[in-house]
């Protein structure tokens, strides 16, 4: 036995003894920060979160998905917001209901989820609060002061709001002057920046001067730069259909008055929400809106609207209800299962590619990642401002409405 457990220890020191041997440093230095780039995109769990709550157009997916951050959350987001049962079940949310991923990774409210005011920020949470939603128009308030009967004053209120809790976030965090215009900008410079970490890592790859300098091992590897560039386009083309299915699981709503601007005002009245106690608030937001954005679970309609209110008075107050063409919930499955069977072979490949060339290309993309992930963040600060609020007395929140208004 003795000689046994010797003669073992003999071949087990010689075998570290040949892999130490073989092993320099500077090739186990590169490896570490080759490997480090790739990996690091697989976390930003509550990062992904934040940005795809706020998502409501294909653009929003496209920004998302260039230099991703938060790899595993895309997919599993998509698994449980349109993944078929088996797939849910793989990931452990078999059981999940579907509110649960709604609260966490949608923009939209229902019967089951809804945001509150609960002093410092807006929170969202599973239950049905006690929240008065509404839309004050400084023009027709003007334009009725010589009116005596039948007059609106200048409120209104959302038809959309009986079967839906308000869309809080929303409607505070989007008030930049021109969001399309940065959402575009910022896709530009994403595609721009990708692009150049391939071109980077092509130029090392088979250019002759320079490839010498940057070789990894004693001679180059043919299969780098094909399998990085082939995994990037697809790992792009995995998250920005994962991102997409769970931005479709919802119906966007912009509402713009036929002239002038909204000031948007929410009666919060005191209620327990899921073992939460909301007190009472006026929750007014700061400066005037030029339209109105709601967010719902998407009931599968396929048509745009124009929607008109007529008022007993006889004017006619015009919003446009865009709606958004999405297949049915079978179709959004198919592209569940497609985008993360695309990004995770996307990922290895990828992560096979980077492995294999100088690890100056991984660095380059570490760089792209904080840099899109600087942008996402800089387009959602919205997120960082709160409204006016003041907290009322419990019951008497339209008294306070009508004394101060």
């Amino acid at each position: 036995m003795v000689r046994y457990h010797f003669v073992r220890d003999v071949v087990l020191f010689a075998l570290l003894n040949t892999v130490l041997a073989s092993l320099n440093p500077a090739d186990m230095t590169s490896n570490l920060i080759s490997d480090f780039s790739p990996l690091l995109s697989l976390f930003g769990e509550q990062f992904a979160k934040q940005f795809m709550s706020e998502s409501t157009s294909w653009i929003d997916c496209l920004v998302f998905s260039l230099a991703p951050l938060g790899i595993l959350t895309t997919i599993v987001g998509a698994i449980r917001v349109c993944g078929p049962s088996w797939l849910k079940a793989l990931i452990g949310r078999a059981r999940e209901t579907f509110a649960t991923a709604e609260m966490e990774i949608m923009s939209s409210t229902s019967y089951e989820v809804c945001e509150c005011w609960n002093g410092n920020t807006i929170v969202r949470v599973m239950g049905v609060p006690k929240i008065f939603e509404l839309l004050f128009f400084p023009d027709v308030y003007h334009s009725e002061e010589d009116e005596m009967e039948h007059r609106s004053f200048g409120l209104y209120t959302l038809e959309e709001a009986k079967t839906r809790a308000p869309n809080l976030s929303l409607n505070i965090s989007s008030d930049t002057s021109n969001p399309d215009f940065e959402l575009y900008v910022a896709a530009l410079l994403g595609i721009l920046i990708e692009g150049t970490v391939l071109l980077f890592a092509g130029f090392i790859s088979y250019l002759s001067p320079i490839t010498n300098r940057f070789l990894k091992g004693t001679s180059p590897n043919s299969f780098a730069f094909p399998l990085t560039c082939i995994g990037t386009l697809a790992l792009t083309l995995g998250m920005f259909l994962c991102a997409n299915v769970i931005e479709k699981a919802s119906k966007e709503t912009k509402w713009k008055p036929s002239s002038g601007a909204i000031k948007m005002l929410w009666l919060q009245s005191s209620k327990t929400v899921n073992d939460q106690l909301f007190d009472s608030y006026a929750i007014i937001a700061k400066g005037t809106r030029t339209q109105v954005n709601t967010s719902q679970r998407f009931e599968y309609s396929e048509t745009d609207a124009e929607i008109e209110y007529e008022r007993s008075h006889g004017r006619v107050w015009k919003f446009v209800c865009k709606i958004g063409r999405v297949k049915p919930d079978r179709y959004l499955a198919g592209y569940t299962l497609l985008g993360t069977m695309i990004g995770l072979v996307g990922f290895c490949l990828q992560f096979t590619g980077l492995r294999s060339l100088h690890f100056t290309v991984s660095i380059l993309q570490l760089v792209a990642t904080i840099f899109m992930t600087a942008v996402r963040a800089w387009l959602r600060r919205g997120l960082t401002k709160h409204p006016s609020s003041q907290k009322l007395q419990s019951q008497f929140e339209l008294d306070w409405f009508a004394t101060r208004f």
